[in-house]
This record gives structure tokens, C-alpha cells and sequence, in this order.
């Protein structure tokens, strides 16, 4: 700790007790005069980088010989880790992670939890089936029984209570999730993102920023949940830059993409973005798939997606006749 004048530097550091290595470490600069916020914010900062590190440390240690050596929090964080990340099949393995983490804890409610979210990733959350978003939310509340003080238990019951559109019971559980434990960057984001689809948009943006601040090097589902906040305030061309930031992670990004870009005159891109998605999913009724995955309170909010969808498809559909118009050259060859 260094103090001059009325700044003071503190630097703080993790290290491996056995040999001194340094796992973490981070200065920290503030008016000294002002303990009380630089204490919150070293907080802040300490908490989530550390949860950030010690989630992708179990991802990348070597796995046991056997599976019966890994214990079930480490099937936990694996899989955590695993539901963090973009790629082919990542979602089925963290969900047999969290299988396994109950076979070995029939009573771990975290990993009931976590269980309960990628069951719902990998049907598309509010496009699931109803019966697999009941069975996702009887899920939640066995967590929720066996470990009711579990701030993630709660932030995850919010997830799936968006899916009903129980806009009011989700709010309430993300409050009780922050109560519990203030210094969860993933339930300010999330906050932020329920506050969107409740029509608050300038209380959602201080959410996200504070989520953002909290953890810089924050999971790039941010990015996904911030592009739905900036197309909901009509700045379209920032969404699209979020979007374009973050790995293509299914259709609906094509076709959320193809919107913001028809919002900002952009057509022969947004056209491009429709196109990939009928290339994947001949005949798909667009609009009717992103109506199931809206979780708006308001018909507004809605609507307003709803036109961009439609004006990606119109140029979709002026391009494809123009095509079709295009004299087509030939080559004719003397005998």
C-alpha cells in the first residue's frame, strides 16, 4: 500500500503458497480520502476475477485417472466453465457434468441448478417445450430447497421464470440473488437484461455497466444480452457491433443480426443474414421462431423487433427477385 498525497495505491496479489507462484494480482488506485468506495470496489474486483480464475483452472487441470476420482464440485465447475463457452456440443457436456455432480451428491442444489439451466440452452429457452420448461422449473425449486441461500439458485429460477413471462416473480428472485451475494457480476447482467425485457431500459444500461466494471473479462454472452438493450434504445448499428463481436451461437443471432441491420439501411448485409439462416433451416417461418424466443412484457418491445425481422426479410426477398431478373451471360462458341 502506497499513499500520496490523497491517492492511495494498493496492490494485491494471490500466490501459490508451496513455491511463491503467482496465480493473480492487480493495482488498485483511489482518493484515500473515500476508503469506504475503494473497499467495495477492491471487493468487486477480487471476488469475481477470483471466481473467473478458479472456474477456468478446474476447466483446463488434467481429469483424474478415473471418474470416480472427480469429486462433484469439480463436475460442477467443469461444467459451469463448459456452459460458459461457444462451441459444438459444449452445452450436452456440461449437462453430463452436472449428471454426474448429482450422481455423486443427490443433494448438491447448485448443480440442480445448473442442470436445470442447460437443459434449457440446449431447447432454446422460451422456445422449449412446455413441459421441458416445467420440468426445468420443479428442477430449480428442488435447488432452491436444498440450498436456499445459494445466490445462483435464485438468479437461475429468474432464467426460467422469464420463459413463463413471469416478468414480476423473476425480478423478485434476481433482488433475493443480489442480497445474497452483491458481488455476482453474472445476476447484475442478468438484472440488466430483465430490466430490458420490462420495458426499463435506462435502468438495465447502469446494470450491465456496473456487471461490466465488476468483470471486465466477463463471458461473451454480455455482448448477446447488451445488443438486445442497445436495438431496444434504437441504436442499431452499436447492436450489430456487439452481435459481430461475440461467436455465431444459432439462428436467432443470424436473424437478430439481419434486423439491426435493416434498421440501419444496411440491407444487402441483412438479406446476407437471412440467407444464412433458409440455408440451414429451409422454409423456416421466421418471424413465428422469433416470436416464441421474445420475452418482452410490453407488445411495443415486441413489435419493435418484430419490424426489423420483417424489413431483413423484405430484403431478402428483393434481392432474391432481383436475382431472378438478372440477365444471365452466355458463351457462344463458333463451329
Amino acid at each position: 500500500m502506497r499513499r500520496l498525497g490523497s491517492r492511495l495505491t494498493i496492490v494485491a496479489s494471490l500466490n501459490e503458497a508451496h513455491d511463491g507462484h503467482r496465480l493473480w494480482g492487480e493495482m488498485f488506485s483511489g482518493d484515500g480520502n473515500d476508503l469506504f468506495a475503494l473497499n467495495e470496489t477492491i471487493a468487486y474486483r477480487i471476488i469475481s476475477r477470483l471466481v473467473a480464475n478458479i472456474e477456468g483452472a478446474v476447466l483446463h487441470r488434467p481429469a483424474a485417472s478415473a471418474p470416480e476420482n472427480i469429486d462433484a464440485f469439480e463436475h460442477l465447475t467443469r461444467g459451469i466453465a463448459l456452459l460458459r463457452s461457444y462451441g459444438e456440443g459444449v452445452n450436452d457436456r456440461a449437462r453430463v457434468h452436472f449428471l454426474r455432480a448429482i450422481e455423486l451428491d443427490e443433494r448438491y442444489g447448485l448443480a440442480h441448478a445448473y442442470l436445470a439451466l442447460a437443459e434449457l440452452i440446449i431447447n432454446g429457452y422460451g422456445a422449449a417445450p412446455r413441459d421441458i420448461i416445467i420440468a426445468c422449473r420443479n428442477r430449480v425449486q428442488t435447488a432452491l430447497t436444498l440450498a436456499p441461500e445459494e445466490a445462483r439458485c435464485h438468479r437461475i429460477m429468474a432464467v426460467v421464470l422469464l420463459c413463463f413471462r413471469e416478468h414480476a416473480a423473476a425480478e423478485q428472485h434476481l433482488h433475493r440473488s443480489l442480497d445474497l451475494n452483491p458481488y455476482d457480476a453474472d445476476t447484475l447482467a442478468q438484472m440488466g437484461y430483465l430490466l430490458t425485457m420490462r420495458g426499463r431500459a435506462s435502468e438495465a444500461w447502469e446494470w450491465m455497466e456496473r456487471a461490466a466494471r465488476l468483470n471486465p473479462i466477463h463471458p461473451q454472452w454480455y455482448h448477446y444480452d447488451r445488443s438486445i438493450l442497445l436495438y431496444a434504445t434504437g441504436e442499431y448499428r452499436k447492436a450489430a457491433e456487439e452481435l459481430v463481436s461475440i461467436p455465431q451461437c444459432g439462428i436467432l443471432h443470424n436473424i437478430r443480426l439481419a434486423a439491426c441491420y435493416a434498421m440501419t439501411g444496411m440491407h444487402d448485409k441483412a438479406a446476407a443474414q437471412i440467407r444464412q439462416v433458409l440455408t440451414v433451416k429451409p422454409g423456416l417461418p421466421i418471424e413465428d421462431a422469433v416470436k416464441t424466443r421474445l420475452e418482452f412484457e410490453r407488445n411495443e418491445d415486441i413489435e419493435h423487433v418484430l419490424r426489423g425481422v420483417r424489413l431483413a426479410l423484405d430484403c431478402f426477398s428483393r434481392d432474391v427477385v432481383s436475382a431472378s431478373n438478372r440477365p444471365h451471360s452466355s458463351i457462344h462458341k463458333e463451329p
